[in-house]
């Protein structure tokens, strides 16, 4: 759809088309279509023909729109049944078919969903939602609109929200939601004026001075319309400025001012007739309420002539295109004339089509109260929504919050755990310092125990050979005194000097291998393990050794000579396998 624009026509509604290919004249187009052999292009070409045709034979364009539709369906060309379609319903709104217009545009908006084309959809849609507003079906129209502000505000569209917000307005109004309606006009009002269209802006001021004057602001409401007035004037839109006239005439009409709502009513008829052939919209039901309003002054006027000739004028064009609301009305103030007229043939017929339609009115009211409970629902979704979203988007701070404290409370655990495992360690560490002291202290004893011993041992060993040397001497004694004693004693001497001898010799060595062993009681293990093969008396001499005892301390305990004792002491380093280097006492003092 090339450069199609949407205005607000009966305050919400004119679909116009603004690309009549200025620049391309009919003879060019022609030329183009016979030398085309594309089926597309043709297709495409019949749609530009039939805009070029727009403003000087609407019935030229609608044929050559119908032939681009009909080529593009045959050879299922979506492009082209799309712009095509459109055309065809743009110029039905012309002719005043608006169920026509409806079939098209829904075939139309069809194909742009499929062709992805968002803004010609959101267009598309918007305007199918007008028709639907002006036919009383308020939920289709709602739903309309809903697509078309979902798409235009997704993808930025600016020129296209704007009326939908107006026109949502309308049906807010209609509705009785004065507040909701006001709301979405000055939505509207702020859309236009960023985009600076006048007269689109002229709808929704006109809107906007509707719903101050049905909330009793009757001087704001006139300046509104005013200003509505200026801006259809400035910008040529006749028909614009009789909805205008029709609103200023209600507002008379209201307040008990026939004459004076005659003459608004008479201007809004003059504009709609002077409105030049290219206003590209329908007039139908400007007309329509026009002529409504005019039979029912008369009426009230009691000429009755004048009021049956609008009023049935008013009935055929509601009739054609299905203005329920004005068919009710119109039908019912027919009846009551013919009736007061005495006509009651004419009066029952009427009657019967109030009755008809107004059945369809109840039913077109309790659909009001559906979308009503329709747009409440959708209302409480979307609160819901929020509501969900807000506990999600609570839910998801309250985790983040619950992590930190989880990360905090797992650092601080962390920490309290090294700090426990530090304590431990450095408790550890002080028990097995503590047990190192104590085994040092332990050590220290033994070694100390064992010097002592070891001196005890020695201090014994040297109280033996001090004993023992004693036994000797006085042995010894003995053995020179004993030539002086009775040959008969000496014998008894003698056997006393060997006894002492025996004794005391037998006696230091066993006493001796009691001390030692409490004091090195491994030592003879440890030695035996190592040399089996060493003789007893190579036992005893290690013994020796190990008390560091000296080979003098030695030869007196084992009555051996120093050579004897010497000579002991090589071969057991030979037998032990020791070096001439290696310190024999030393080696021993390790087993």
């Amino acid at each position: 759809m090339k450069a199609r624009s949407t205005i607000v026509f009966l305050l919400f509604f004119l679909y116009s088309l603004g690309s009549v290919l200025a620049n391309q004249t009919t003879d060019s187009l022609l030329i183009q279509l016979r030398s085309s052999s594309k089926n597309k292009d043709k297709s495409l070409l019949f749609n530009e023909m039939s805009r070029s045709y727009v403003n000087s034979n609407l019935d030229s364009a609608l044929y050559f729109a119908k032939r681009g539709f009909v080529l593009a369906s045959e050879i299922d060309y979506s492009t082209g049944m799309a712009e095509n379609a459109a055309s065809i319903a743009d110029y039905y709104i012309v002719y005043d078919s608006l169920d026509k217009a409806k079939e098209y545009y829904i075939l139309a908006g069809n194909y742009f969903e499929e062709l992805g084309k968002e803004f010609d959809y959101a267009e598309l849609m918007m305007v199918l939602g007008n028709i639907y507003l002006t036919q009383n079906n308020y939920s289709e129209a709602l739903v309309c609109y809903q697509k078309s502000q979902a798409i235009s505000e997704a993808n930025d569209f600016n020129t296209i929200f704007p009326h939908v917000y107006n026109n949502t307005g309308i049906l807010y109004s209609n509705l009785g939601e004065k507040d909701k309606a006001l709301e979405h006009y000055m939505k509207a009002y702020e859309g236009f004026k960023a985009i600076n269209l006048s007269a689109n802006l002229a709808h929704v001021v006109s809107n906007i001075a509707s719903i101050h004057l049905s909330k009793n602001k009757d001087s704001q409401a006139i300046q509104y319309y005013y200003e509505a007035l200026r801006i259809f004037d400035e910008t040529g839109n006749l028909v614009g400025s009789s909805l205008v006239y029709n609103d200023l005439g209600d507002y008379e009409l209201n307040n008990s001012n026939y004459e004076g709502a005659l003459v608004y009513y008479k201007k809004a008829l003059e504009h709609i007739g002077n409105q030049e052939e290219e206003y590209l919209g329908p007039k139908s039901l400007a007309l329509a309420r026009t002529f409504t309003k005019l039979g029912t002054v008369y009426a009230l006027l009691e000429d009755n002539k004048q009021a049956i000739f609008y009023l049935k004028e008013a009935l055929k064009l509601s009739l054609q295109n299905h203005y329920l609301s004005l068919i009710e009305s119109n039908a019912l103030e027919l009846s009551k004339i013919y009736e007061k007229k005495g006509q009651l043939v004419e009066a029952l017929t009427y009657y019967k089509t109030y009755e008809e339609y107004g059945d369809s009115l109840l039913n077109e009211s309790s659909i009001k109260k559906i979308t009503q409970l329709e747009m409440q629902f959708e209302f409480d979704k979307k609160a819901r929504e929020r509501a969900l979203e807000d506990a999600k988007n609570k839910a998801k701070q309250q985790r983040k919050e619950f992590m930190y404290i989880l990360f905090i409370g797992l650092g601080v655990f962390i920490v309290i755990i090294v700090f426990l495992m530090y304590l431990n360690q450095r408790n550890k560490t002080s028990k097995v310092e503590l047990k190192r002291q104590n085994l040092k202290l332990e050590h220290e004893k033994l070694h100390q125990e064992l010097e002592h011993r070891n001196k005890e041992l020695a201090t014994n060993v040297m109280y033996l050979l001090s004993k023992n040397e004693f036994i000797t001497n006085t042995a010894e004694k003995l053995t020179k005194a004993k030539m002086s004693f009775k040959k008969e004693n000496q014998k008894i001497i003698q056997d006393v000097i060997r006894e002492l001898l025996m004794n005391s010799s037998k006696d230091v060595w066993k006493e001796f291998e009691v001390r030692f062993q409490e004091v090195h009681s491994d030592f003879y293990d440890n030695l035996n393990a190592r040399f089996p093969d060493l003789t007893p008396n190579e036992k005893k001499i290690c013994a020796f050794l190990r008390l560091n005892m000296s080979t003098k301390d030695i030869c007196a305990i084992t009555y051996q000579s120093v050579r004897s004792v010497n000579m002991a002491r090589f071969r057991l380093r030979k037998k032990i396998g020791l070096d001439t280097d290696e310190n024999l006492v030393s080696f021993l003092s390790q087993i």
